[in-house]
């Protein structure tokens, strides 16, 4: 630019200038959803404003290094971007998220030797951190201004720079924010097409509403509903047609493509071509293709697919078939469309397409279900020819409801559990290791003390060794300088340094052997040894256990006192614990008496008493919380008594009205479902 045409611009000037930049720069960043040309703008608008000769924009990929991803003017590649000393300046400015800027020709990186960079012209870098969302350090922006500005000046650039760092959270935000309005948009269509194909349980009414609102769902051009009937599939419904003629030859044509589909269990999505198809298939495909025009074609199996149940065995789930239905169909007259881009809506369609279908299919098999909505016999039966039958049966009613409330019965709530020796002890291992020998097996007797298995541990030899060579190795040292102590060309800051290393030295040998004497102690508690006196009842254990490596705090087996008391441990449901907590608070003195059933011997009823209730519930298998409860077995016949037996017992909570002893599981349902 010559010396008429170039201009001073004022202070005041550049700021406005500055300010309507950024505005602009922000509106960009509110509606511009693509982010290379972002960068490409606000890189542009930067080294417009700024007469820069250069800018490029650095990111941190998945491995934490950066990269230059954009760049901008002709000069960028005399800094040499691409060299080791310029990409750890970056990760530096990065590392410390601070603007910076230095001249080319004098960086220095930090932590190494004083280098300097050469580069065939002089530039003043700027460099500005920009974040995420998140606030996490993610780039830089990297200008090239001339080399010969001021001191206050380099720190406006470094401020505008900052500002216009701050744009790139700011456009992670408005595409948050844009990605959340789409999604709920989205989400208000998905909940109206499951409430509009739901709203019926009538096959034809759902046909439809499942045709309608899967084609304003999937946003394509018609969809179809086919039902299975017999042996073939028949067009019930097809997107806004109310009426539609069966014997037409679209119509035909459609109903044989599914039914070729559904017969096979094959689920076609067809975009252009059918070559990846059954060639039988792929002719009724095509002969449906040429009459209705469409590019893309999709035939969805609808299937009435049983329940899983993790009880269920491997058999009877591979019996379970699914139940056909239909075939929902997909067509796209002018664009192709894969699965992959509506997939979340295909699965929507789909599965709740499905379930309505098998709903209405349900209610429709319903033995004559029009017929019964209209019969109105009931009303018939009590009000019209039959008033003394009906006050007879309600006289009966009455004396029913009298002799459930009135006559009272012993409540016995019905409680499983099992039967175990009072005193038994599970062994658990002390340390990680490997059983090496088990020194008794099921059934032994076991005395208090008695050692039960040896454990070995490779890790904690390998340590003790280890530590025993560091302190042999420390003591070495420690020899040494003290015989370097004893030379005589050495100055008194040398031996004071000798002291010093002595002084360490034995402090590291003194740790090493706490550290040896803990590690043997572990060592030792590899011998595991019995705390009563008992019976093995660890089945097999020799055969089970030796030889096989354990975590710390492990089980390994259980010791019980067959001589002892024997105790009934119940699980009482939560639904029944109020009747026997009540119970006992009518005779806080008296324990609640039970009567229980072994269950290898059901026919000898056996008696014992309640005990203690735990105040606190559990998680039980069934993952419905369970209260434990302990109760004393009977003792006469000790032959009887096998630990773990399954025990039916029945606690007496004393005596109710009948009906209640019947009923009181339906009246807590009921109180708990309209609470």
């Amino acid at each position: 630019m010559n010396a008429e045409t170039k201009r001073t611009y004022t202070a005041d000037e550049i700021k406005s200038e500055v300010r309507k930049t950024v505005v602009q720069l922000r509106e960009v960043a509110r509606t511009q959803s693509d982010f290379n040309k972002f960068v490409e703008t606000v890189l542009g608008k930067v080294v417009g404003l700024t007469g820069a000769h250069g800018a490029l924009l650095w990111q941190v990929n998945e491995k934490g290094q950066p990269r230059v991803t954009h760049a901008i003017g002709n000069r960028v590649r005399e800094v040499a971007p691409e060299s080791q000393q310029h990409g750890k300046l970056v990760t530096e400015v990065i590392a410390k998220e601070t603007p910076l800027g230095l001249a080319s020709q004098a960086v220095v990186v930090a932590g190494e030797t004083q280098e300097s960079i050469t580069n065939s012209s002089p530039f003043l870098l700027l460099f500005a951190p920009f974040h995420n969302r998140k606030r996490v350090c993610c780039g830089t922006i990297e200008l090239l201004q001339r080399n010969e500005m001021a001191k206050p000046a380099q720190d406006g650039y470094l401020n505008f720079l900052g500002q216009i760092a701050g744009l790139f959270p700011r456009w992670h935000e408005h595409q948050d924010l844009r990605r959340l309005s789409n999604k709920e948009s989205t989400w208000g269509s998905k909940i109206q097409f499951v409430t509009e194909v739901h709203r019926s349980i009538q096959l034809k009414e759902t046909a439809y509403a499942i045709a309608n609102e899967a084609r304003r769902l999937l946003n394509c051009d018609r969809v179809s509903v086919t039902r299975w009937v017999g042996k073939k599939c028949k067009v019930t419904a097809i997107s806004s047609q109310d009426k539609f003629d069966n014997r037409s030859n679209v119509v035909r044509k459609l109903g044989a493509v599914a039914t070729s589909c559904l017969a096979s269990d094959t689920e076609i999505w067809s975009i252009g071509n059918t070559d990846d198809i059954a060639p039988t298939l792929a002719a009724k495909i095509n002969d449906y293709l040429d009459e209705s025009h469409s590019r893309t074609f999709a035939v969805i199996p609808l299937l009435d697919r049983p329940r899983v149940d993790s009880d269920q065995s491997d058999q009877t789930r591979r019996r379970s078939k699914p139940k056909k239905l239909g075939a929902l169909i997909i067509e796209y007259f002018d664009t192709e469309v894969s699965r992959q881009q509506i997939n979340d809506d295909y699965e929507l369609a789909r599965t709740q397409s499905e379930l309505a279908m098998a709903n209405a299919e349900r209610h429709g098999t319903i033995f004559m279900q029009p017929l019964l909505q209209k019969v109105g016999w009931m009303q018939q039966l009590l009000f019209r020819d039959h008033r003394i039958k009906t006050i007879l049966a309600f006289c009966a009613l009455i004396l029913g409801i009298l002799f459930l409330c009135l006559f009272k019965v012993e409540h016995k709530m019905k409680i499983h559990g099992v039967l175990q020796p009072t005193n038994r002890s599970d062994i658990h291992t002390i340390a990680e290791g490997v059983i090496t020998e088990l020194l008794v097996d099921h059934d032994d007797l076991v005395e208090p003390g008695q050692t039960l298995f040896r454990q070995k541990n490779f890790d904690i030899e390998l340590q003790v060794a280890e530590y025993e060579g560091r302190i042999v190795t420390t003591q070495a040292e420690i020899e040494q300088s003290q015989r370097q102590r004893g030379n005589p060309q050495l100055t008194r800051a040398d031996l004071q340094a000798l002291s010093e290393t002595v002084r360490a030295l034995e402090v590291r040998k003194a740790s090493y052997a706490r550290s040896l004497e803990k590690l043997k102690e572990k060592q030792a508690s590899l011998n595991v040894a019995s705390n009563i006196r008992g019976t093995v009842i660890t089945w097999n254990a020799k055969r089970r256990l030796e030889g096989k490596p354990f975590a710390a705090n492990k089980p390994v087996m259980t010791i019980a006192d067959y001589e002892g008391d024997w105790q009934l441990e119940l699980k009482i449901p939560q639904g029944k614990i109020g009747y026997i907590n009540a119970a006992f608070q009518n005779n806080p003195d008296q324990p609640l008496q039970i009567d229980y059933q072994i269950a290898t011997n059901p026919s000898e009823k056996l008696t014992g008493e309640l005990v203690d209730i735990a105040q606190r519930a559990e998680i039980g298998q069934s993952g419905n919380p369970e209260f434990r409860a302990f109760g004393a077995a009977d003792m006469e016949n000790r032959e009887a008594l096998k630990p773990g037996v399954g025990v039916t017992a029945r606690v007496h909570c004393g005596k109710q009205p009948i009906g209640h002893v019947w009923t009181y599981q339906i009246i807590d349902y009921l109180r708990t479902w309209f609470f």
